[in-house]
């Protein structure tokens, strides 16, 4: 029987209304941090998040259709046979291939092409050498993707246990897991899993760290005007004492030097701003904006604050489930796979109940998720983009490159990849089973019929009783036969707690930076940055 239309719309519709929302923040994102940049490259950038931004889509849509197979009894719905839950399973399935393939397809070829291309000159010989560039490292990331999928291909798995024996009947939930994968699944999961203990790392170093910047500085607010003016004068002067001094050099008669006449052209550039900034601060208490900020502050302090009670919340979540996964799992060699939970994990109790009035749990997820990419957002902002220990980009606005942009997109398309596994360690029960009850006979004595007794899918669970999503059959399998993915992302949680905790100690004790110092700093590090183009 196949799957009635009213549940196919509900599951679908918020799809595309996801998906449009997520596609006009973006824009917003772009506009607001682009600075003169191709076409071709912001096109790029967008796709990528977008992309990313589907695949996470993807979970909630899966969660529902699997929820909505049983009712709030335990009870199978009419309509559910076997032919239609693996109908429903396949176009789910098929939907995650998809975007895995169009993710690796942006990131291994089309992002790098672009960033390498990216003409960072005007004459048309050093553009073409820019095309030329970017053909070259764009094949060597195809090479590295073709390691990367042979590698999955042919590394091997580990065997599956006896099915006589213990932990083949503790795994027995997931239905299929003696189902032998294609090599071209084996390739793509384990290419699209490196991804995300990529997108891991990066946020352990920035979204953890955004997490708390973004309220903290919402609640502390700027400088105030006199240490914003005080700063700016003693930076204005110190820049035309530098003026003055390379200026004297020329008192003799002798023309300046290449090098201090680059330097002095810093330097004034540096100086106008920094006059600018000093204007308009001078000015800026007698505009509207001035006097409407006054009263705007109470709301930002709120604001803050609500979004560090929301940034903890999610913390102690984590927590809560990383000791449940500890104390109540099948162990490392399945990934921490949890098996009932023995400690009352609040959003995950949240998200199953707000699910009976749904979109509610969508729309819940969906703000996690959202705030873990402003959040990176926020992180990349303050503390640069970052290879090893490079730094790469800054995001500024109005002022980024389109190689900080495309590079950005780059980290928010892997952090989201993250964002999937992540989903499940905040929010086991309902990423694995959604709202999904199994009826278990309960014989009283002093009654002559069986009494059913709804429970919650769990994996103690019998397996024809329940149906596990199609992202958390992957990652089970894949957690089981390659064992130290799953321990990877499980103890990096554990990471990116740490970050968050010192990341808020140091937060709350420094102070917020004056627009001197921060225009000292964009003024040093476009200087390296000249330099570096000019040795490159």
């Amino acid at each position: 029987m196949a799957i009635p239309w009213n549940v196919s719309f509900a599951a679908w519709l918020p799809f595309p209304i996801v998906s449009i929302l997520g596609i006009l923040v973006v824009l917003g994102y772009f506009v607001y941090y682009k600075g003169k940049f191709l076409c071709l490259s912001g096109i790029v950038s967008i796709s990528v998040v977008v992309i990313s931004i589907c695949f996470i889509i993807l979970l909630p849509v899966d969660v529902y259709l699997v929820s909505s197979t049983k009712d709030g009894h335990g009870a199978y719905m009419y309509w559910v046979d076997t032919e239609t839950i693996i109908s429903v399973e396949s176009i789910v399935l098929y939907g995650y291939y998809g975007v895995y393939g169009l993710i690796l397809l942006l990131t291994f070829g089309i992002v790098p092409f672009v960033y390498f291309t990216y003409p960072s000159h005007t004459s048309e010989e050093e553009n073409n050498l820019n095309w030329m560039r970017g053909l070259k490292f764009v094949l060597g990331s195809l090479c590295i993707l073709c390691v990367l999928l042979v590698t999955g291909a042919v590394i091997p798995m580990g065997d599956l246990p006896n099915k006589n024996s213990t932990l083949y009947k503790q795994l027995a939930f997931v239905t299929d897991l003696d189902c032998t994968q294609t090599v071209a699944e084996n390739a793509l999961i384990f290419t699209i899993n490196l991804l995300g203990l990529i997108g891991m790392v990066c946020a352990i170093i920035y979204t953890a760290y955004g997490m708390v910047i973004l309220p903290v500085n919402l609640i502390k607010g700027p400088p105030k005007e006199e240490e914003q003016q005080g700063d700016l004068n003693h930076s204005i002067e110190e820049i035309k004492e530098k003026i003055q001094e390379i200026m004297d050099k020329t008192s003799s008669g002798q023309p300046l030097a290449e090098d201090d006449r680059k330097t002095l052209m810093q330097y004034s550039a540096h100086l106008s701003r920094l006059q600018s900034e000093s204007d308009a601060i001078r000015h800026q208490s007698y505009t509207c904006c001035a006097q409407i900020s006054c009263f705007t502050r109470p709301l930002k302090i709120a604001a803050g604050c609500l979004l560090l009670l929301f940034a903890w919340f999610i913390i102690v979540t984590l927590i809560i489930s990383n000791i449940n996964r500890l104390i109540s799992s099948h162990g490392m060699y399945t990934g921490y796979l949890l098996k009932t939970q023995t400690i009352f994990n609040p959003l995950d109790s949240l998200l199953i109940l707000a699910h009976i009035a749904f979109p509610c749990d969508y729309i819940i997820l969906v703000l996690v998720i959202g705030y873990f990419a402003v959040s990176s957002v926020s992180g990349m902002q303050h503390m640069g983009i970052w290879c090893l220990w490079i730094q790469l980009h800054r995001l500024r606005a109005g002022r980024t490159s389109a190689k900080a942009l495309l590079f950005s997109s780059y980290v928010l398309a892997v952090v989201t990849m993250y964002a999937g596994v992540l989903a499940y360690s905040i929010a086991p029960q309902y990423v694995t089973y959604g709202t999904q009850m199994y009826q278990v006979p309960d014989d009283h004595p002093w009654s002559s019929m069986d009494v059913i007794s709804p429970l919650p899918c769990s994996a103690d669970a019998p397996a024809d009783k329940c149906i596990m999503t199609r992202l958390m059959t992957l990652q089970t399998k894949l957690f089981y036969r390659m064992w130290f993915i799953g321990v990877a992302y499980f103890w990096c949680g554990w990471f990116f707690i740490l970050v968050f905790v010192i990341a808020f100690i140091v937060a709350v004790v420094r102070s917020r930076k004056t627009i001197a110092v921060m225009l000292d700093t964009d003024a040093r590090e476009d200087s390296e940055s000249a330099e570096r183009l000019i040795s490159t």
